[in-house]
């Protein structure tokens, strides 16, 4: 009988099918992973703490990702704006951090923008960037920090909500 065999061949079929096969081995990214930071507070707090260790790596994941980039913003150019963004980070942070050895957190100076502002989607960021969804936006932030005895004024600047947790986006530098 030549029914039998494509009968359990059949069955086999859907019977894998139906079961869950394990997920595709993911793609190595070259971003690093993010941390969860939910409050502006805890954002100063976190900086002030890997800066002060002079942890620049850990500090990267307070940054947004390219990911949650394409997530909130849009545009034609949004790989080139973040690649440019990012950059710049990068080489104010590693400008800034040894300055910063040893460094504890006081407080946050949110007097130039007391409360995060509401941001709609379809809002222009400039270089014909928009963001893509309603989300909350600061700009012009500041963290004091004890440096040895004096107390430092770090401009963290912007800083983007993406879902729940709040990002650096842009060049940080200390105030003299």
């Amino acid at each position: 009988m030549k029914l039998q065999p494509i009968l359990a061949i059949t069955l086999f079929v859907i019977i894998l099918a139906g079961c869950k096969k394990d997920a595709p081995p993911q793609k190595e990214s070259s971003e690093p992973s993010t941390q969860q930071v939910t409050s502006l507070d805890e954002l100063g707090r976190l900086f002030i703490e890997n800066a002060s260790n002079e942890d620049g790596e850990a500090i990267m994941k307070l940054f947004i990702t390219q990911d949650e980039v394409k997530t909130t913003l849009t545009g034609a150019n949004i790989d080139a704006t973040y690649l440019s963004i990012k950059s710049a980070f990068e080489a104010s942070l590693q400008e800034i951090l040894p300055s910063l050895k040893g460094a504890k957190f006081v407080k946050m100076n949110m007097e130039f923008c007391p409360e995060p502002v509401p941001v709609k989607a379809g809002m222009s960021f400039g270089s014909g960037i928009k963001f893509g969804v309603d989300t909350l936006a600061t700009d012009n932030i500041r963290v004091i920090a004890d440096v040895a005895g004096e107390e430092r004024e770090i401009k963290l600047d912007a800083l983007i909500k993406v879902d729940n947790n709040w990002r650096l986006f842009s060049p940080i530098r200390i105030i003299p």
